[in-house]
């Protein structure tokens, strides 16, 4: 092949590239590259194809090799950036657009994707400036406006913030999510009206905007526009469904993982294991009634993090072979929900159950936080014929309004004049809270005169957190989850954190004389409590003769003013070489 014919080729592959036919461009330039393995032309554009269709390590490759034949192509460089970006090499990404703007580039893109590198490694101080060279190239750079918009928000400069979003939405009038941050920001302003407004904006622009749904929602929660704000969060449960079918290919035969193998762990940490057993029933319901400051963040989030990294986002189909090879089935459907803090936002969950349509419902995991349980129990059984295992943890009740003092006056950043405003109000975060949880609909005032029947099935006393432990192995093991790694205590203040010792002491006294933990001390509530494993959570077999789960969920918590959690769902089998010992050490160092 001579290079006439190489550029017809060329030209051909480019042509089939342009129209999507991705394959067949693939193999020509394939077919030059064995001619001529330093074609420029083949290697960037069989590098941007690759780029495309997500193979990111081939793409780099490709591209590094490109740029080495023609250093001064700042179009290459520009290439090779966004796939170091897709493949989250962020720093590679950063110096490679960095390499095209000294080759002499004024693509407004490449600005734009290396500002939100920038971001992606919280240098939004940083970003600024390189954004800002994106819409000076080009003034109707949309995306570069929001992003833009993002940082200015993110240090601190709201009217910076809410420009960059208007000359985002001036730019491409449809750009519904520069509505969405717009008022998003206005309702942390405190302007809830103009959020509203900047909501139905998205909503009218992409009516099927499950997310411009959700922060309607909350908006008109606070503006007690009660049945409006339901509406709202039932559309956006249909449109965004917490209920999910999933499905897999015949499993393929795995190694099993004997349970001697047992994931070690730092001493922070602890490791919940998933057991896969014929043995062990398939499915659970479990609804998790969270009671604030008795280790909720401990036990909820990681199990919900687990499911949402396994079938939510993404990790189905990164590991699909070794989720065959747990479940044992081709099918299952599931649902699941992050806390559900409001009755709008509970009714509206409750509202959108109409809408799924399953033949069987295998698992669920709902964590209703502040608010009455006995609906979705109810719209549980009516909708799905299952009746959830109603939760919650136990804390001795001095000890947890203790703590509960110390979270706000840690997360007001040492503001007292909140901690007392909150105990005037008689906030139900410090005010007979464990009660509430078991026994009240969360109404401002709560009475032993106004008892209703239990909302709950079980309340487990956390001060072994064993038993914690062996609740969320069975559930894991019951519902084919992976394992989990977790930190041993999460969103507990720190002692340079509290308040002065004397203040405290004079806030608990004051709590405790106006009745704060009076019912949480009621004879109802301690007869309750449980100090060992619940029958229903017994696994009933032989530890030995089961296998691990081939899958773990890592999750490690930060808490300072909030929580955060990082987390990664990986191979068990590389938990256990030196490389992911190594891993697990730095992640709870």
């Amino acid at each position: 092949m001579d290079q006439e014919e190489i550029m017809q080729q060329l030209q051909a592959a480019v042509a089939l590239h342009n129209q999507g036919e991705l394959d067949q461009a693939e193999a020509i330039y394939r077919q030059i590259l064995t001619v001529d393995g330093n074609n420029f032309y083949a290697l960037r554009f069989l590098g941007c194809l690759q780029s495309s269709k997500g193979f990111y390590q081939s793409a780099i490759s490709l591209l590094r090799k490109a740029t080495v034949v023609s250093s001064e192509d700042s179009e290459c460089w520009f290439n090779l950036g966004n796939a170091y970006k897709g493949a989250t090499q962020l720093e590679e990404a950063i110096v490679s657009y960095r390499s095209a703007e000294e080759h002499g580039s004024t693509n407004p893109q490449i600005f734009n994707n290396w500002g939100r590198c920038l971001q992606d490694l919280s240098r939004q101080g940083e970003s600024i400036p390189i954004l800002e060279k994106a819409v000076g190239i080009d003034s109707d750079c949309f995306g570069a406006w929001f992003a833009l918009g993002n940082s200015w928000r993110d240090v601190g400069d709201i009217s910076r913030a809410v420009f960059c979003y208007l000359k985002s939405i001036d730019a491409s009038p449809s750009f519904v999510e520069a509505y969405l941050n717009l008022g998003i920001l206005l309702k942390e302003e405190g302007e809830v009206e103009e959020a509203i407004a900047s909501y139905r904006k998205a909503i009218e622009v992409k009516p099927d905007f499950a997310d411009a749904y959700l922060n309607l929602g909350y908006a008109l929660k606070e503006k007690e526009e009660v049945e409006a704000a339901t509406d709202a969060f039932s559309e956006h449960y249909r449109l965004k469904p917490i209920a999910q079918s999933f499905s897999f290919p015949p499993a393929v035969a795995s190694q099993p993982l004997n349970i001697a193998s047992e994931v070690k762990v730092p001493e922070g940490a602890e490791f919940i294991p998933s057991y896969v057993s014929d043995a062990v029933p398939f499915g659970m319901h479990l609804m998790y009634v969270h009671i604030p400051k008795a280790g909720g963040v401990r036990f909820s989030s990681p199990i919900f993090g687990c499911i949402q990294a396994m079938l939510l986002k993404g990790g189905l189909e990164k590991f699909r072979d070794l989720f065959a090879s747990a479940f044992g089935c081709q099918g299952f459907a599931a649902l699941a929900s992050d806390r559900i803090d409001s009755a709008p936002m509970r009714d509206g969950i409750v509202a959108a159950f109409s809408s799924y349509d399953f033949p069987t419902l295998d698992f669920s995991f709902l964590t209703p936080h502040r608010v009455s349980s006995r609906e979705l129990s109810l719209a549980m059984r009516d909708q799905f014929d299952v009746q959830p295992i109603r939760l919650a943890t136990w804390r001795d009740p001095r000890k947890r309004l203790k703590s509960a003092l110390d979270y706000l006056y840690r997360t007001s950043e040492g503001d007292l004049d909140l901690v007392r405003e909150k105990i005037d109000q008689k906030d139900p975060f410090l005010d007979n809270a464990i009660y509430r949880g078991c026994f009240s609909d969360f109404s401002p005032q709560v009475s032993p005169d106004e008892q209703r029947d239990a909302q709950l099935d079980y309340l487990i006393d956390i001060g072994d957190f064993s038993v914690m432990n062996q609740i969320m192995s069975s559930f894991l093991s019951r519902c084919r989850l992976p394992n989990i790694v977790v930190n041993k205590k999460v969103n507990v203040t720190s002692a340079d954190k509290r308040m002065d010792a004397g203040i405290a002491a004079c806030f608990m006294e004051q709590c405790v004389e106006a009745g704060f933990i009076s019912l949480d001390c009621a004879s109802e509530i301690e007869q309750f409590v449980s100090k060992g494993l619940p029958a229903e959570f017994d696994l009933e077999v032989d530890p030995s003769s089961t296998s691990l789960h081939p899958l773990s969920f890592v999750v490690n918590a930060a808490t300072e003013v909030k929580t955060s959690l990082n987390n990664c769902l990986l191979s068990t089998e590389y938990l256990l070489t030196e490389e992911g010992q190594e891993f697990l050490r730095k992640t709870f160092a």
